[in-house]
Protein backbone atom coordinates (compact mmCIF):
# COMPACT_ATOMS: atom_id res chain seq x y z
CA UNK A 1 0.00 0.00 0.00
CA UNK A 2 1.40 3.39 -1.00
CA UNK A 3 1.94 5.97 1.68
CA UNK A 4 0.46 9.32 0.78
CA UNK A 5 2.15 12.31 2.33
CA UNK A 6 1.70 16.03 2.00
CA UNK A 7 3.75 17.73 -0.67
CA UNK A 8 6.61 20.02 0.38
CA UNK A 9 4.59 22.95 -1.00
CA UNK A 10 1.70 22.10 1.31
CA UNK A 11 3.96 21.82 4.35
CA UNK A 12 5.56 25.19 3.57
CA UNK A 13 2.14 26.77 3.19
CA UNK A 14 1.42 26.16 6.88
CA UNK A 15 4.55 28.10 7.84
CA UNK A 16 3.75 30.88 5.41
CA UNK A 17 0.20 31.30 6.69
CA UNK A 18 1.48 31.31 10.28
CA UNK A 19 3.54 34.41 9.42
CA UNK A 20 0.45 36.17 8.06
CA UNK A 21 -1.55 35.23 11.15
CA UNK A 22 1.24 36.61 13.35
CA UNK A 23 0.98 39.96 11.62
CA UNK A 24 -2.80 40.08 11.88
CA UNK A 25 -2.82 39.12 15.55
CA UNK A 26 -0.30 41.89 16.23
CA UNK A 27 -2.99 44.48 15.55
CA UNK A 28 -4.05 46.50 18.60
CA UNK A 29 -7.41 45.55 20.15
CA UNK A 30 -10.40 47.49 18.79
CA UNK A 31 -11.41 48.70 22.26
CA UNK A 32 -8.34 50.87 22.79
CA UNK A 33 -8.38 54.11 24.77
CA UNK A 34 -9.55 57.28 23.06
CA UNK A 35 -6.11 58.90 23.43
CA UNK A 36 -4.37 56.14 21.45
CA UNK A 37 -7.22 55.14 19.13
CA UNK A 38 -5.95 57.07 16.03
CA UNK A 39 -2.44 55.73 16.51
CA UNK A 40 -3.87 52.21 16.87
CA UNK A 41 -5.84 52.64 13.64
CA UNK A 42 -2.68 53.62 11.77
CA UNK A 43 -0.88 50.57 13.17
CA UNK A 44 -3.80 48.31 12.28
CA UNK A 45 -3.97 49.62 8.70
CA UNK A 46 -0.21 49.20 8.27
CA UNK A 47 -0.22 45.68 9.72
CA UNK A 48 -3.22 44.62 7.62
CA UNK A 49 -1.61 46.03 4.48
CA UNK A 50 1.65 44.22 5.32
CA UNK A 51 -0.28 41.00 5.97
CA UNK A 52 -2.04 41.28 2.61
CA UNK A 53 1.22 41.85 0.73
CA UNK A 54 2.82 38.94 2.57
CA UNK A 55 -0.19 36.72 1.87
CA UNK A 56 -0.04 37.50 -1.86
CA UNK A 57 3.68 36.78 -1.92
CA UNK A 58 3.25 33.52 -0.05
CA UNK A 59 0.41 32.36 -2.31
CA UNK A 60 2.56 33.04 -5.37
CA UNK A 61 5.40 31.06 -3.79
CA UNK A 62 3.01 28.24 -2.89
CA UNK A 63 1.79 27.86 -6.47
CA UNK A 64 5.37 27.95 -7.80
CA UNK A 65 6.35 25.23 -5.30
CA UNK A 66 3.23 23.22 -6.12
CA UNK A 67 4.05 23.25 -9.83
CA UNK A 68 7.59 22.06 -9.04
CA UNK A 69 6.16 19.26 -6.87
CA UNK A 70 3.82 18.11 -9.65
CA UNK A 71 6.60 18.17 -12.24
CA UNK A 72 8.96 16.29 -9.91
CA UNK A 73 6.25 13.67 -9.30
CA UNK A 74 5.72 13.09 -13.01
CA UNK A 75 9.45 13.04 -13.69
CA UNK A 76 10.07 10.52 -10.89
CA UNK A 77 7.20 8.29 -12.03
CA UNK A 78 8.03 8.71 -15.71
CA UNK A 79 4.49 9.70 -16.59
CA UNK A 80 3.75 9.39 -20.30
CA UNK A 81 1.21 11.36 -22.28
CA UNK A 82 -1.00 8.27 -22.51
CA UNK A 83 -1.21 8.16 -18.68
CA UNK A 84 -2.64 11.67 -18.49
CA UNK A 85 -6.39 12.25 -18.47
CA UNK A 86 -7.99 12.88 -21.85
CA UNK A 87 -8.97 16.41 -20.76
CA UNK A 88 -5.30 17.37 -20.39
CA UNK A 89 -4.44 15.92 -23.78
CA UNK A 90 -7.31 17.88 -25.36
CA UNK A 91 -6.03 21.11 -23.81
CA UNK A 92 -2.58 20.42 -25.17
CA UNK A 93 -4.04 19.94 -28.66
CA UNK A 94 -6.18 23.09 -28.40
CA UNK A 95 -3.06 25.20 -27.91
CA UNK A 96 -1.68 23.89 -31.19
CA UNK A 97 -4.99 24.44 -32.98
CA UNK A 98 -5.05 28.09 -31.87
CA UNK A 99 -1.66 28.59 -33.51
CA UNK A 100 -3.09 27.23 -36.76
CA UNK A 101 -6.22 29.37 -36.52
CA UNK A 102 -4.59 32.67 -35.53
CA UNK A 103 -2.96 34.34 -38.52
CA UNK A 104 0.54 32.96 -38.03
CA UNK A 105 2.80 32.52 -41.03
CA UNK A 106 2.88 29.31 -43.07
CA UNK A 107 6.23 28.18 -41.65
CA UNK A 108 4.89 28.38 -38.10
CA UNK A 109 1.73 26.52 -39.11
CA UNK A 110 3.77 23.82 -40.82
CA UNK A 111 5.90 23.40 -37.66
CA UNK A 112 2.74 22.92 -35.62
CA UNK A 113 1.47 20.30 -38.09
CA UNK A 114 4.81 18.45 -37.90
CA UNK A 115 4.65 18.57 -34.11
CA UNK A 116 1.15 17.06 -34.20
CA UNK A 117 2.43 14.25 -36.38
CA UNK A 118 5.33 13.43 -34.05
CA UNK A 119 3.59 13.67 -30.66
CA UNK A 120 1.28 11.11 -29.14
CA UNK A 121 -1.67 13.01 -27.72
Amino acid sequence: MAIISRSPASRLLDQRLAEVITLVTSCPPPDSHLATREDDRRKTRALCRAALVLLCSHMEGFFEDLIQDVLAFHEKNRTTIMNLPVALRVRQAVIHLRTLREGSDDNQKWNVIQKFRSEQL
